[in-house]
């Protein structure tokens, strides 16, 4: 009797033991790529919220169509982590994203022509982007990453809506919880 019941014990923590070591994988840290993705979402979703929040009251009809268009990213002078590194699809996605969780918004079509003089139907809006990264700014603790990024909302019977967001990435916040801080202006 006491063998099975040592046995039974033995079991126990064996089972017990795998059962925390394969919990432990699920709280590994995330990719750098998943870090830098989720800055740039919650960018995407400030941005666009800020750029809709300070619109005239029907400017945008539910019938409306907002095209995206690629997102012009400033060369940058300094080499920045990969954490605070921007691209244009991912600001794109982001700010598709963004507009797509917004109540009672317009459609969202993630393209537009990047020319400036192709002519827009008059219900569709073009949504441009420009961002631009500046080099970090070193505090006692940590390093934080400066940006700017500009929205514009264009219409050929409408005048034109623009708003500048300025903020920083934060180097203790690109770990896995990723924050940015911003400071809005509207232009």
């Amino acid at each position: 009797m006491t063998v099975r019941l040592q046995r039974w014990g033995y079991g126990f923590a064996l089972g017990l033991l795998m059962g925390c070591l394969s919990g432990c994988s699920l709280w590994r840290t995330e990719s750098e790529e998943v870090r830098q993705r989720d800055a740039v979402q919650r960018l995407g979703v400030d941005a666009v919220t800020q750029l809709f929040a300070t619109m005239p009251p029907m400017t945008l009809a539910p019938g409306d169509m907002v095209l995206v268009a690629r997102p012009d990213i400033a060369p940058v002078a300094v080499k920045l982590p990969v954490d605070a590194q921007v691209d244009g699809p991912r600001l794109r996605n982001a700010l598709v994203r963004a507009i797509l969780q917004i109540k009672d918004m317009p459609q969202v079509v993630g393209w537009a022509p990047r020319d400036e003089e192709v002519e827009l139907a008059s219900p569709l809006w073009r949504l441009n982007s420009r961002f631009s990264a500046f080099p970090p700014i070193s505090l006692s603790d940590r390093q934080i990453f400066p940006y700017l990024l500009t929205l514009s909302l264009k219409r050929p019977d409408r005048p034109e809506h623009a708003m500048t967001l300025s903020g920083a990435f934060d180097s203790q916040a690109l770990g896995p919880q990723v924050r940015h801080d911003s400071l809005f202006s509207v232009e």
